[in-house]
């Protein structure tokens, strides 16, 4: 199967015309050089008009390009305008819409902050059952989380890729092939993702506020807040 893959790669290449090899051999090795890289210059050369109809065939037709990096292309060139992208390591996020590295790596897990049944859901994450539903709905908590189990399994979960909007925004499209009916969808992505970050967030801030109250439900097995939930970012702008 492999073997095909390449000769159908060297057939896109061959009716390639030099500048679109050139642009094809850059992509590619910005690919190897950089994980971070690659979707950002897809983008960077559809805005220049670069990505010809021989420029995507041949890239496609790559072995060296995964199936989620291939959607992310298809999604960048349907667009009419590339997805602004975030490249490099990042440790932390904001409230950003973006499905990175961090926010991958987090299932929506239950709440010991019980204000009222009402207010509470069953979230299904065995050990902690409630969780305020202020920004999330509990079929939406249900569907997050088994997303993020696909995301571990299929090693996406984490991934300093998923900091590449256009990347995340492939894998999600892979997601989707397979759960049409997953409540995130490419259109309303940054509003469902922020929709999450800030309930992870308000999560953080209740076990930091009980830990303080000296409330004993909380065991976690740490009471530093830089060690609940790293990499959630607590300020004043991501508690509206």
């Amino acid at each position: 199967m492999i073997k095909l893959l390449d000769i159908l790669a060297e057939i896109e290449q061959n009716r390639l015309t030099p500048q679109e090899r050139k642009t094809v051999d850059d992509l590619l090795f910005s690919l190897e050089e950089d994980q971070g890289a690659f979707l950002q210059k897809v983008g960077e050369y559809f805005k220049k008009g670069l990505l010809t109809a021989g420029v995507i065939s041949a890239l496609l037709a790559s072995p060296n390009i995964s199936k989620a990096d291939k959607l992310a292309i298809g999604d960048i060139t349907k667009g009419g305008t590339p997805t602004t992208t975030t490249t490099g390591a990042r440790t932390t996020t904001d409230v950003d819409g973006i499905l990175g590295s961090v926010t991958s790596k987090y299932q929506i897990p239950g709440s010991f902050n019980i204000s009222s049944k009402k207010d509470t859901t069953d979230t299904g994450v065995k050990g902690n059952e409630y969780l305020s539903t202020k920004f999330m709905t509990k079929d939406e908590m249900s569907q997050w989380n088994a997303f993020i189990n696909w995301l571990k399994a299929n090693k996406y979960s984490g991934s300093l890729r998923m900091d590449n909007i256009d990347y995340s925004r492939g894998v999600l499209a892979q997601y989707r092939k397979i759960n049409p009916n997953f409540y995130i969808t490419l259109d309303n992505y940054t509003e469902k993702v922020e929709a999450v970050q800030k309930t992870l967030r308000d999560y953080k801030q209740s076990l930091i506020d009980m830990i303080k109250k000296g409330d004993k439900s909380v065991n976690i097995g740490t009471t530093s807040p830089d060690e609940i939930m790293p990499g959630i970012l607590i300020t004043g702008k991501d508690r509206k």
